[in-house]
């Protein structure tokens, strides 16, 4: 269909036709360019793809959202006076496959991260360990104070709350700590990134 619709923008990407294309998917083991077009051409993916021949902007599913924005408030729930970050990306948390903390340089427990001033309110100090609190469950975690964090905001590493290789769990997997029931109301994905919480010492040991 490429080559059907498009054969000048192949053969400027030095494919003959369809049957050449297809061989060179089925052969070549990296990418490749397959359609050249020059400027004038791009536009014309436009004229195709959109009825008016636009970029429309305007998407009507989300402008009633758009206009409940301005005035949209959050009252403080005084059971959970934090907003939690629940999945920060960190730089030994791009996946999941760290299994073995060892493979860590730093971080290896996956560190509740908060505000100096959150810190000295509940009495805890680096390595603390804290039970953090969510409308849907419990965890406990180890306490790493850091400027870069706001009063009243903290957060909790991705990647975290895996079995290891021993069998034992590191750290806390973020969507234990999330609910559906707080979630965008148009894609359905939970508020991974405000999360209300509370945090209070804790008297075990980390899970």
């Amino acid at each position: 269909m490429c080559a059907a619709s498009f054969p000048e923008s192949l053969h400027r990407a030095g494919i003959d036709d369809g049957n050449a294309l297809f061989d060179k998917v089925l052969t070549e083991r990296h990418g490749f360019v397959f359609s050249l077009d020059t400027h004038d051409e791009i536009w014309n993916w436009i004229r195709r793809a959109r009825p008016s021949g636009r970029l429309d902007l305007a998407l009507p599913d989300l402008l009633d959202e758009l206009s409940t924005l301005a005035d949209e408030t959050h009252a403080p729930d005084p059971d959970y006076p934090f907003v939690l970050s629940a999945g920060e990306r960190r730089r030994y948390t791009a996946n999941t496959i760290m299994r073995d903390p060892s493979w860590r340089k730093t971080d290896a427990a996956g560190a509740l991260r908060m505000s100096q001033a959150d810190a000295d309110h509940l009495n805890v100090t680096d390595g603390a360990l804290v039970t953090v609190t969510t409308p849907r469950a419990s965890r406990t975690a180890t306490v790493e104070i850091t400027d870069a964090m706001r009063p009243g905001h903290i957060s909790l590493p991705n990647g975290y709350g895996l079995d290891g290789r021993d069998g034992a769990t590191t750290g806390t997997a973020p969507n234990e700590l999330t609910s559906s029931h707080h979630r965008d109301t148009i894609a359905g994905t939970p508020f991974h990134k405000h999360v209300p919480a509370r945090v209070e010492r804790a008297a075990t040991t980390t899970s």
